[in-house]
């Protein structure tokens, strides 16, 4: 029987070397004079219509259709000159991209008015930078939850349709439909879970400039100081740093960070921001967080990328961390386009849409493991990775000495049969980047499970 399996199994494998199907591209993006990853580096093909982001290590993958196999990969960051990548690359092969450092080149450039006013300059492009119709985002979502450098608690992952409308109007939320997920929950019952309302909505709820955030809201305006910092550039242009703060005295500033700006178009690029300690409590209080789950600081990272002739949402990090009271926990979720979509927009049916008060975590999409190996996802890294991988060996290892002991049952002490013992479950598995791994979807036992919202 195993022999026709592996039979079976090669001529999958030759039928597929030889069909014209997607291309996995796999790669690193470092530093040119350090040799340093680049941590979220931005992968684009086709003018960005397709693309991806590196992890923090700087690793990639990039599932490439037929027709877009015969071009070119750019890569791009904040500071960075572009490189690119011509197509198509040995099979198997790890791309090395080195980027190289660019020369601020402001030096020679006259800036004219303030730094708020750089902002106001930018918030009044909206119309003419971002999309003014509406465009579906296909995009790689991730959730995780654990101890700030220790065990995690789950890691899901999901792909969405993000239905977004006009940047020319505010706006929060819109549609979200998911199409496949897969999942890694831990055994350990020792551990509190944390359950987390509006994940995949992310897209929607952190995307600054179509929400006007209110460090670029007028209205607020006067919360805040807005200062220069030292200047920067983007694929060879010229970028604004704005360092935004609360201002003195100030009692509704949420937030503070820095502003990316395009100097010739006044394009927002992106945004790295935390919430002040007001904002956390602000925002606890307005979603009704318990006190014993509720977090003490939270920052953000959202980027944007062109695509004909517009701005589009490209990723967004959010992380929610607890220090005090014990246990201490932090909550990740992530979300990057992999392909824009502006022709084929239609609004999804009611039915097939995310709702803003469901659990990701306890979604009810079957896995699919031949959907997961041809499509575009953040990279894990390698860290957490092995030790996903640590964690399922030591459960199979406990499985199957449970196994062995049950078949023995001389050798067991003998217990009073008072109440029906529970099913052990089975273990759940979610292992990445390897080609017999299988998932189980389920849950663990808690000691005790807490219903929050990120937004």
């Amino acid at each position: 029987m195993l022999r026709f399996l592996l039979l079976g199994l090669l001529g999958l494998l030759t039928f597929t070397a030889g069909a014209q199907g997607p291309v996995t591209i796999k790669g690193r993006v470092l530093d040119a004079q350090t040799r340093q990853p680049v941590s979220y580096a931005q992968i684009g093909v086709g003018g960005n219509q397709l693309g991806t982001s590196a992890n923090e290590e700087g690793r990639f993958s990039l599932s490439i259709p037929p027709e877009y196999q015969q071009l070119t990969l750019e890569i791009t960051f904040i500071g960075y000159r572009r490189a690119t990548v011509q197509l198509p690359v040995p099979a198997g092969q790890e791309v090395q991209v080195l980027l190289a450092p660019a020369p601020t080149q402001l030096a020679n450039v006259t800036v004219s008015g303030s730094a708020l006013g750089i902002v106001r300059a930018a918030v009044a492009r909206i119309p003419r930078n971002y999309p003014s119709r509406p465009a579906m985002l296909t995009g790689f979502y991730r959730e995780s939850s654990n101890v700030p450098g220790g065990r995690y608690q789950y890691l899901a992952e999901g792909i969405l349709k993000v239905r977004k409308v006009s940047y020319r109007t505010p706006r929060e939320t819109g549609d979200v439909q998911l199409s496949q997920t897969r999942k890694y929950e831990a055994a350990d019952s020792s551990r509190i879970q944390m359950l987390w309302q509006a994940g995949p909505f992310i897209p929607h709820r952190f995307d600054f400039v179509h929400s006007r955030a209110d460090f670029i809201n007028k209205a607020h305006f006067s919360e805040y100081d807005y200062q220069m910092g030292d200047p920067t550039t983007f694929n060879g242009r010229p970028v604004y740093v704005i360092i935004f703060t609360p201002r003195r005295g100030a009692t509704k500033a949420n937030y503070q960070g820095r502003l990316y700006i395009d100097l010739d178009t006044y394009a927002f690029l992106g945004a790295d921001y935390h919430l002040t300690p007001g904002g956390v409590r602000r925002y606890q209080a307005q979603f009704g967080v318990q006190f014993s789950s509720a977090y003490t600081a939270r920052t953000r990272h959202v980027s944007y990328q062109r695509y004909a002739g517009r701005w589009h949402l490209k990723r967004v990090w959010d992380q929610a961390v607890r220090t005090t009271p014990s246990p201490p926990y932090q909550h990740t979720s992530e979300f990057i386009t992999t392909a824009i979509d502006t022709a084929h927009t239609a609004r999804p049916a009611y039915a097939d849409r995310l709702q803003f008060e469901d659990v990701f975590l306890r979604n009810s999409v079957r896995y699919d493991s031949t959907f997961w190996q041809h499509y575009t996802t953040l990279v894990l890294p390698k860290q957490v990775a092995q030790q996903l991988l640590d964690e399922e060996r030591q459960r199979k290892a406990e499985q199957l000495f449970s196994d062995s002991a049950a078949m023995a049952p001389a050798s067991r002490p003998w217990i009073p049969s008072l109440l029906p013992l529970p099913a052990r479950p089975h273990p759940i598995q979610f292992l990445f980047h390897v080609s017999l791994a299988s998932v189980r979807m389920g849950s663990f036992a808690t000691t005790s499970a807490l219903m929050l919202c990120p937004c």
